[in-house]
């Protein structure tokens, strides 16, 4: 379900898993597709997909739900005629009680930890009865990814600097 704030929940064994990302901008604080009702400025929901617009680039977000798996697409337009350079990070609440063990890239890891993601592009909590994670398909991620854990985060992020 994608809320008004541009972030998304998933529904699983009868819980609830906030999804939400955020988006740096050339000299300006960073954008949120936030699972909440308030969001960045310039962000439009309709049904399952999100558009957010800045001065330098254009998100087009589209949210699928399939079998098992919640599938996301974010497409860029840079409308600047230079090179636009967006970090960006993933996050995924999950309640700190509930969560058994985290994995960061398969390795098992506690918090707090953010380690490379090379070619194993997951970040997956295990909890009582199932487990629930990110899945980069991107090519950025595989060069400059790096997972982490936080206390009750585990994110996927494109890196800093």
């Amino acid at each position: 379900m994608v809320l008004p704030g541009g972030g998304f929940c998933v529904a699983a064994e009868g819980r609830q898993f906030s999804v939400e990302s955020s988006f740096s901008v050339p000299n300006r604080a960073d954008l949120i597709l936030a699972a909440t009702s308030d969001g960045a400025g310039n962000l439009t929901v309709e049904g399952s997909r999100v558009t957010l617009d800045n001065q330098h680039y254009q998100l087009q977000r589209g949210i699928q739900a399939q079998l098992g798996r919640v599938l996301v697409r974010d497409s860029f337009t840079n409308l600047t005629a230079q090179p636009v350079g967006i970090v960006f990070t993933h996050r995924l609440a999950v309640a700190r009680a509930a969560v058994q063990q985290v994995y960061l890239a398969g390795g098992s890891v506690s918090p707090p930890l953010t380690r490379p993601l090379k070619t194993n592009l997951t970040v997956f909590a295990s909890l009582d009865k199932f487990g629930i994670g990110l899945v980069a398909l991107d090519d950025v991620l595989i060069h400059r990814g790096a997972s982490g854990r936080e206390l009750a985060l585990v994110e996927l992020l494109s890196g800093r600097g």
